[in-house]
């Protein structure tokens, strides 16, 4: 790769469409796992996990996520705002680009993509009963990531 594709490709990871869009297509596919990984997985394990539970958490996630974004991003505005016409055009570049808001943005609405993907996948009925204990896992993890991107 030459210099320029590779500073072009760092200034298009600077946008937050593209961190967003990255890890939505990671949700989607963590969302969509359970198809590949359910043949392999012994049948009495998802037993003890009911789909309620897994609906319940995964509910939760989207709704609380769809009003964080939408809260998140009214504060980002309202700080480009701001920043635009108090400070220089260099400085405004530089809050807009910010990896760690960018990355907070793309975790919020990733994880609201995926609750919605799994909740319709669940309600579809798709998982199976072996299946179900995939998106429970990574239900977990996504609450884990949730949490630990709040603390950042």
């Amino acid at each position: 790769m030459t210099s320029k594709t590779i500073w072009r490709l760092r200034l298009l990871t600077r946008k937050l469409w593209v961190r967003a869009t990255l890890i939505s297509l990671l949700a989607v596919v963590a969302a969509l796992l359970a198809f590949v990984v359910a043949p392999y997985l012994p049948e009495d394990l998802s037993t003890g996990i009911g789909s309620e539970s897994v609906d319940n958490i995964l509910s939760s996630i989207a709704s609380s996520m769809l009003a964080v974004t939408t809260f998140s991003l009214s504060t980002m505005i309202t700080a480009y705002g701001a920043a635009t016409s108090n400070v220089t055009p260099r400085a405004t570049r530089l809050i807009m680009e910010d990896s760690i808001t960018q990355n907070v943005l793309a975790a919020f609405v990733g994880s609201f993509l995926f609750s919605l993907v799994a909740i319709i996948t669940l309600a579809m009925g798709a998982y199976g009963e072996r299946g179900r204990i995939v998106p429970f896992f990574v239900t977990l993890f996504v609450v884990v990531l949730i949490v630990v991107t709040l603390l950042r």
